[in-house]
């Protein structure tokens, strides 16, 4: 295997790491037997029983790989690479093979007759290769083969008769090949096939009557080959026969009418040949048939009433042959149907209404016939609809038309069976839905006068613009009206309050400006009113609270103000009420608290004030109540905890005060409870703890004291845990450590104390963690460093002592960690170098020695790098050198020693470096990419060993506004490219050896607050 491993191309040998018995093996320490290396199995013995290889990629051939050392292989799977050359003879010799998956691959050659000497092998899968020559015909000594998949090559030859001897045969593809030649009569004694697939080859002659034999045969495909004469009558005796695919051939005489036989057909495709007669009736009796092709022959006669009768039908194909008579009003009856092509026949009479009927119908193509009828005014209107459409929107609507030169019609006279149009048994238009279509035109012309008798207008989902036309409340006879989803403008129009029959009404999401019409409160059937994500001004109607029937009311998302109407309180069969986003003030009317039937109430983001209503907790089957982001005032009402269906309470962002109700302990429902940004003050209840179904739990930013219960550790399905911005204090509950489904844990600014619990080890799910701003102690447990998803580590600001552990190495999903302003000590364990997705690292203000790793920035993502105001030893880490994507670095007051010029790159990004108080040395180099740092606005170099002049390239700096040079060795004249810097407010240069003039120029900075040139030699 190392041998064959060896021999590989490119990288390939890097896809196979565990392959090897180097020292030096990241994966195994000098391991002595392949059974523990990737894609490897062994016998009990030690023996190689299988190898698996497949889908890395490996590239090269197996001329290396010495089969004779394998002698007790039963499965070689390389499938699914980019192997080449040829099949080797001596694959033959692994005599207890017994599966065998060389499929896509680049395998050329022929296959070698050795294979016959694999008489155990049960599974062959050559396919998707480049195979030539001939199938060997000592495949059919293979007695145990199961499945031979030989697709997808380029063999040739004819099928060797042989392949009938494999009586335990039940997958057989040789599809997509050079053969030629008949099929074999043989293939007939296998009883156990069930799967045939012979397609796209140059198979000729007839199709053997023995395929009939064969009871077990689910899917055969013959097509696309040169086969001729009759189909045989005994195909009728596949009772299993799911797929018949015997289109693009030259099969000539008339469709057996046995075929009618095969019960379980899906799938009858036998298009494009030369049949002739009538389509049997028997056909009619195929149940569960989906798709039925028989375009493109010479068939004669009617098309059979007993279609109709198959009601699983969706695609239907009879063009291009000679059928005469009418369409059967039966096909009305396909209610699956997407496609109906009947085109260039030489049908006779009208469209039958009934097609009107095929409500899923997609594709309609019935041109080139003798098709007659007449045309009626709603076909006039639609057409002239689509004519005023712009750009390219005609042309989405292809099927409305009566042009002769139409790919669809031929002077049709009934828009019943165009696209989007439902019609009654009368012919009359009752349903128009023309929605995601990407139209793009006004309502004007649309002759709404034209369609009396429309029950469902659905033009949602486009680009119409323009106004809702008054007119349309002429549509005496509509239920549903959706418009959503355009870009309408303009007012509501007070007319679609005569629409007296409306029970759904859909216009959000558009531009509709001024106010509700009081006159939607005559639709008194009304039960979805949608008008959220508009321009809505002025008050809710009272006269909405008419609306008896109403169920969903959603006006989100718009400007409207005033009260909320008390009249709301009579809408009984309420469910939904969504205001949310709106201007609305006032009080919560307590009559919202009669609506026995409410689900889902959404009032927030509004200036609600008072408080809350205590009749809210009448509403028994509530499961959602959005408060947030409202004025409101006064203390949680205890009664809020009757509401036993309750899954989501949000009341945060308001003025809310008091302590939480015990109460909200028996919400056993809750998954999400958002209170944070209010007065609340007091104990977090125990109770909540008995809350299992909680997900999400938000108290942040409140005057909460007192200690963490240990019972929020119950809260086994918690994802969520925000806790930040209190004065909880105490330490920290190590049964938080039992939320094994938290992600995201927040306890920041409070007066937490005591260590980091180990407990948290357990979270293996948690991606956030913040305890910064407490006064937590002790050190960073090494435990987080088995936290393997953990994104952000925050834990700055307390009193923590101790050592960075190297376990925080193992962090790879870690983007940032932040330890500053802590007593933490030792050095940085160099793992920490190895986080490639590491964006913020603040180590600043602790008591950290040594070196620094070399190797940040390792994944070219880092942003932020302070660790400033500690013992740091050593050299600038040389991963910032080519760390390109920095933004702000802090190196200041430190023991560090480097050569500047050599130790810094080019930052496009960088707008703040602090190096000072080091032991920098050497000159500023004039090629460190100054006029890349378009970002910098504070550059401090001040109190190191930096000698030579200042770069003139430092007047690249556009958005520079503090320079601090002072305290260093730097010589020359001031460079005068500084005065360019028009947003400079502080310039130190003193105690440095400058000689010259400061120049003129420095008049013009106009921002300048602090100028310090002493101590030079100007």
């Amino acid at each position: 295997m190392l041998k064959w491993k060896a021999s590989l191309l490119n990288n390939s040998t890097s896809l196979l790491p565990t392959w090897t018995i180097s020292n030096s093996s990241s994966y195994f320490n000098k391991t002595t037997t392949p059974c523990t290396w990737f894609g490897i199995s062994c016998n009990n013995a030690g023996n190689v029983v299988k190898l698996n290889v497949s889908n890395l990629g490996l590239q090269g051939t197996l001329l290396n790989f010495k089969f004779s050392s394998f002698p007790y292989l039963t499965t070689l799977n390389l499938s699914f690479n980019a192997l080449f050359g040829t099949i080797p003879a001596s694959l033959g010799n692994l005599s207890d093979l017994t599966t065998l998956y060389l499929a896509v691959n680049q395998l050329s050659g022929s296959i070698p007759p050795e294979i016959e000497n694999l008489k155990s092998l049960v599974d062959l899968q050559l396919s998707n290769n480049t195979l030539s020559g001939s199938i060997p015909a000592s495949l059919g000594n293979l007695s145990d083969l199961t499945t031979l998949y030989l697709w997808g090559n380029q063999l040739s030859g004819s099928i060797p008769p042989e392949i009938g001897n494999l009586k335990s045969l039940v997958d057989l593809e040789i599809s997509t090949n050079n053969l030629s030649g008949t099929i074999p009569a043989s293939l007939g004694n296998l009883s156990d096939l069930t799967t045939l697939y012979l397609f796209r080859n140059q198979l000729s002659g007839s199709i053997p009557p023995e395929i009939g034999n064969l009871k077990s045969l689910v899917e055969l495909m013959i097509s696309t080959n040169n086969l001729s004469g009759t189909i045989p009558a005994s195909l009728g005796n596949l009772s299993d026969l799911t797929t018949l695919y015997l289109h693009k051939n030259q099969l000539s005489g008339s469709i057996p009418p046995e075929i009618g036989n095969l019960k379980s057909l899906v799938e009858l495709m036998i298009n494009t040949n030369n049949l002739s007669g009538t389509i049997p009736v028997s056909l009619g009796n195929l149940s569960d048939l989906t798709t039925l092709h028989l375009f493109r022959n010479q068939l004669s006669g009617s098309i059979p009433p007993e279609i109709g009768n198959l009601k699983s039908l969706k695609n239907l194909a009879l063009y291009i042959n000679t059928l005469t008579g009418s369409i059967p009003a039966s096909l009305g009856n396909l209610s699956d149907l997407t496609t109906l092509y009947l085109y260039e026949n030489q049908l006779s009479g009208s469209i039958p209404p009934e097609i009107g009927n095929l409500k899923s119908l997609v594709g309609l193509v019935i041109d080139t016939n003798n098709l007659n009828g007449t045309i009626p005014a709603s076909l006039e209107a639609l057409l002239k609809w689509k004519a005023n459409l712009l750009n390219d929107s005609p042309s989405l609507l292809p099927t409305w038309t009566t042009s002769n030169s139409s790919s669809y019609f031929n002077k049709t006279t009934t828009p019943c069976t165009w696209f989007g149009i439902s019609c009654n048994n009368a012919g009359n238009v009752v349903k128009l839905n023309v929605s995601n279509l990407g139209l793009q035109g006004t309502l004007l012309n649309f002759k709404f006068s034209s369609f009396p008798y429309l029950t469902t207008l659905n033009l949602s989902s486009n680009a119409l613009f323009g106004t809702i036309p008054a007119s349309l409340g002429n549509l005496s006879d509509l239920t549903t009206l959706y418009l959503y989803g355009n870009q309408l403008s303009g007012s509501i129009p007070p007319e679609i309050g005569n629409l007296k029959f409306l029970v759904d009404l859909e216009i959000n999401t558009s531009n509709l400006s001024g106010a509700i019409p009081a006159s939607l409160g005559n639709l008194s059937d009304l039960t979805t009113l949608y008008l959220w994500g508009n321009q809505l001004s002025g008050s809710i109607p009272p006269e909405i609270g008419n609306l008896k029937s109403l169920v969903d009311l959603q006006l989100a998302k718009n400007n409207l103000s005033g009260t909320i109407p008390a009249s709301l309180g009579y809408l009984s069969d309420l469910t939904t009420l969504y205001l949310e986003v709106n201007q609305l003030f006032g009080f919560i009317p307590l009559e919202i608290g009669n609506l026995k039937s409410f689900v889902d109430l959404q009032l927030s983001n509004n200036n609600f004030s008072g408080t809350i209503p205590a009749s809210l907790g009448n509403l028994s089957d509530l499961t959602t109540l959005y408060l947030w982001g409202n004025q409101l005032s006064g203390s949680i009402p205890p009664e809020i905890g009757n509401l036993k269906s309750l899954v989501d309470l949000q009341l945060a962002k308001n003025n809310l005060s008091g302590t939480i109700p015990a109460s909200l302990g028996y919400l056993s429902d809750l998954t999400t409870l958002y209170l944070e940004v209010n007065q609340l003050f007091g104990f977090i209840p125990l109770e909540i703890g008995n809350l299992k179904s909680f997900v999400d739990l938000q108290l942040s930013n409140n005057n909460f004291s007192g200690t963490i219960p240990a019972s929020l550790g119950n809260l086994s399905d918690l994802t969520t845990l925000y806790l930040w911005g209190n004065q909880l204090s105490g330490s920290i509950p190590p049964e938080i450590g039992n939320l094994k489904s938290l992600v995201d844990l927040q306890l920041s600014n409070n007066n937490l104390s005591g260590t980091i619990p180990a407990s948290f080890d357990n979270l293996s799910d948690l991606t956030t963690l913040y305890l910064w701003g407490n006064q937590l102690s002790g050190s960073i447990p090494p435990e987080i460093g088995n936290l393997k998803f953990l994104e952000s580590l925050t834990l700055h600001t307390n009193t923590l002592t101790g050592s960075i552990h190297a376990s925080l190495g193992n962090l790879s999903k870690l983007t940032i960690l932040s330890l500053f302003r802590n007593h933490l000590s030792g050095s940085i364990p160099p793992h920490i170098g190895n986080l490639t997705n590491l964006k913020d690292v603040q180590l600043y203000n602790n008591t950290f020695s040594g070196n620094l790793p070399q190797n940040l920035c390792r994944g070219g993502s880092l942003e932020k790098f302070t660790a400033a105001l500690n013992n740091f030893t050593g050299p600038i880490p040389k991963g910032l050198k080519n760390c390109s994507s920095l933004v702000r670095v802090r190196l200041e007051r430190n023991q560090l020693v480097d050569n500047i010029s050599e130790a810094f790159g080019v930052y496009p990004k960088l707008d703040y470096m602090d190096l000072s108080h080091t032991n920098l040395y050497g000159e500023l180099s004039r090629t460190w990419g100054w006029g890349e740092c378009h970002n910098l606005t504070h550059l401090s170099l001040l109190s190191n060993n930096i000698s030579g002049s200042i770069p003139s390239e430092l007047g690249k700096l556009t958005q520079l506004g503090k320079l601090d040079l002072s305290d260093n060795h730097l010589v020359g004249e001031i460079p005068k490219e500084l005065m360019k810097l028009n947003f400079l407010i502080y310039i130190n240069l003193s105690h440095n050896e400058l000689t010259g003039q400061l120049p003129r120029e420095i008049g013009s900075l106009s921002e300048l607050d602090h100028l310090d040139i002493s101590s030079n030699i100007l």
